[in-house]
């Protein structure tokens, strides 16, 4: 896989969006072939990039490039690239064993809409329609990683005692049942 860091695409400086997806897409190739090396240079770079374009905020307050908000379809398409970052950094941290880099705490981001709801939510008393819509089996698995991502943040966490780590591991096998019986 060497050859892929000779491409200068790849090695890029600059942070944008483009980039952004371009890597993570690389991330994702890593992940599945369990290139060790490659998953622990690019995780930190996805997740860093991320935060410096402010994905885990609340896509409404971003502002463009001509100082204004950015539009629907691009709030959208920043939701879905962050919660795509997120479910890579969660298996990331599963496969190679180490700590999350994104915290949940620190997420204003809502979740993605399934392609087929229609639903609207409500902010600041005004009910708007989410662009970013994803298909129900990518919902899913977005929120399995979420499970798994609290799941290895009480793994790492310090001063478990067994009586906590006991009560943890209930709390997380009723969040797996949850999900699977959400599941359509």
């Amino acid at each position: 896989m060497a050859h892929i860091w000779l491409n200068p695409y790849f090695n890029s400086r600059n942070t944008s969006i483009q980039v952004l997806q371009s890597l993570s897409l690389l991330l994702f190739y890593m992940l599945n072939v369990g290139d060790i090396p490659s998953i622990y240079e690019l995780r930190g770079k996805v997740v860093s990039m991320s935060q410096q374009l402010r994905l885990h905020r609340c896509p409404s307050a971003v502002l463009g490039g001509d100082g204004s908000t950015v539009s629907k379809i691009q709030q959208g398409e920043r939701r879905i690239l962050f919660w795509s970052i997120y479910y890579l950094d969660v298996f990331s941290a599963l496969q190679l064993g180490v700590p999350r880099l994104v915290k949940d705490f620190e997420i204003e981001c809502a979740l993605p809409v399934t392609s087929d709801d229609d639903k609207q939510v409500n902010l600041a008393g005004q009910m708007i329609a989410l662009e970013g819509k994803v298909s129900p089996f990518s919902l899913s698995v977005i929120r399995f990683a979420k499970v798994m991502g609290n799941i290895l943040d009480s793994t790492f966490k310090r001063g478990m005692t067994t009586q906590l780590t006991k009560q943890a591991a209930l709390v997380h096998e009723n969040a797996l049942d949850n999900w699977r019986h959400g599941l359509q």
